[in-house]
C-alpha cells in the first residue's frame, strides 16, 4: 500500500514536466514568428547601379515588402519620377528610368506612402557607338568601328539606338546604310543619326570601295 502512492508522485511529475516542455517550446517559437511577419519594407538592391545620361532604361529594384497593387509603389529618382513602375510581386519592382543628366542620384521607392531605404544611381555620359570612315593600305575606303553594340538607348527615344559616322579620309565620302539612305560627309565632319526601334537588330552600311560593307550589330530594342 506503501508503494502506489510514490508511483503516483512519480507519473504526476513527469506530466508537469512534459508541460512545462510544451509550454517552454511555444514560447521561444512564438515571438521568432512574429517578428519575422512584422519586419517592415526595405530595398536591398538595385540592378543595374549605372545608366547613361539622355534616355531611360529598364532598372530592377529587389527587397522586400513592395505594395504591387497598382500606383500603390512608386519610385523617384532625386525627386524624378520614374516613367513606369511594375511591382510584379512583393520582392521586385521592374521601372523604366527617367531622362537624367550625369551625376549621381537618389533612388526612393514609396510603398503605401512610406519612403524607404533610398540607392544610389550614378549617370553616365551618353556614347554612341562610332564608325570611322578610313583607308586602307590599297587606298580604299574601309569602315573601323569604335563601339560594335550600342548598350543603350538612343538620348530621348526609348528603344531606339543612336550610330555615329566619322570620315578620316581626305575627300567627302558617301555613306548608304538600311536605316536611313544615303549620306555625304565631308573630311573631318562626322554624322549622327538614329535608328527607329524597328530598325535593328542590324544594319548596314556601304561605300563605293571594293571593300565596301560593314554590318554593325544594334541592340534590338525590346
Amino acid at each position: 500500500m506503501r508503494c502506489r502512492p510514490a508511483r503516483m508522485l512519480v507519473v504526476a511529475t513527469m506530466v508537469t514536466s512534459a508541460s512545462l516542455g510544451s509550454l517552454a517550446l511555444a514560447g521561444i517559437v512564438g515571438p521568432s514568428s512574429t517578428a519575422g511577419a512584422s519586419a517592415p519594407p526595405s530595398v536591398t538592391r538595385i540592378a543595374p547601379i549605372t545608366g547613361p545620361a539622355g534616355t531611360s532604361i529598364p532598372l530592377s529594384i529587389h527587397g522586400h515588402g513592395f505594395d504591387t497593387t497598382v500606383g500603390a509603389t512608386t519610385v523617384s529618382f532625386s525627386g524624378t519620377p520614374a516613367v513606369s513602375v511594375d511591382c510584379a510581386s512583393p520582392s521586385l519592382c521592374k521601372v523604366v528610368t527617367p531622362n537624367l543628366v550625369a551625376g549621381t542620384v537618389s533612388v526612393t521607392v514609396t510603398t503605401d506612402g512610406t519612403p524607404l531605404n533610398s540607392e544610389t544611381f550614378t549617370v553616365t555620359s551618353y556614347s554612341a557607338p562610332l564608325v570611322r570612315i578610313v583607308l586602307n593600305a590599297k587606298r580604299n575606303a574601309v569602315f573601323s568601328v569604335h563601339q560594335l553594340v550600342d548598350s543603350y538607348p538612343a538620348p530621348g527615344g526609348l528603344g531606339n539606338d543612336a550610330v555615329v559616322i566619322e570620315n578620316r579620309t581626305a575627300v567627302s565620302r558617301t555613306v548608304t546604310n538600311s536605316s536611313v539612305g544615303s549620306m555625304t560627309t565631308a573630311p573631318g565632319d562626322s554624322y549622327s543619326f538614329t535608328l527607329l526601334a524597328d530598325d535593328g537588330p542590324y544594319v548596314f552600311f556601304t561605300t563605293g570601295s571594293p571593300t565596301s560593307a560593314l554590318t554593325v550589330k544594334a541592340r534590338n530594342p525590346a
